[in-house]
């Protein structure tokens, strides 16, 4: 085969190969734990003002409410504490919720537990696999007679 033959399977190759690559750099962002994209982003615009409204109770209520994340491990779940005061500063019981969260860092691949009675007044535990330290958002969800209370935490998970 001459060397003019061989010329000819240049271009093909060059497309060929620049087909691979971005094949491959569409299957890393698709895949990328560091971003999430809300589903339901129309449904939540169209709520909007009942989030308004539900963040105005929230923000009545006026409670305090201390996160207390394990720290970071592989082996397994680890328990988190949520501690729950009134205005006034004394605990908040019977209440029921739930936590979802995330490091900073992986906003794609969240965890969810619900929370169960800490075993004193104002105090709830969930159990969740945290396995990264650093930053962590926590949205946390609780109801009971009380009232009902919905935001963001942000917490730092330490090293073991």
């Amino acid at each position: 085969m001459n060397e003019a033959a061989l010329w000819k399977w240049f271009p093909v190759l060059l497309l060929g190969a620049t087909l691979i690559f971005a094949v491959w750099r569409v299957a890393l962002v698709v895949n990328d734990p560091s971003f999430a994209a809300d589903e339901q982003a129309y449904a939540h615009g169209q709520a909007w003002d009942a989030e308004l409204a539900r963040r105005a109770a929230t923000d009545e209520l006026a409670w305090q409410l201390q996160l207390e994340p394990p720290p970071a491990s592989a082996a397994g779940e680890g328990p988190v504490l949520l501690r729950v005061r009134d205005a006034a500063g004394r605990p908040v019981e019977g209440l029921a919720g739930s936590v979802i969260g995330f490091h900073n860092a992986r906003a794609g691949a969240p965890r969810a537990a619900s929370f169960a009675d800490g075993g004193e007044p104002g105090l709830y535990r969930a159990s969740l696999p945290v396995d990264r330290a650093g930053l962590w958002q926590w949205e946390v969800s609780l109801s009971g007679a009380a009232g009902a209370w919905h935001g963001f935490l942000r917490e730092e998970v330490a090293r073991p």
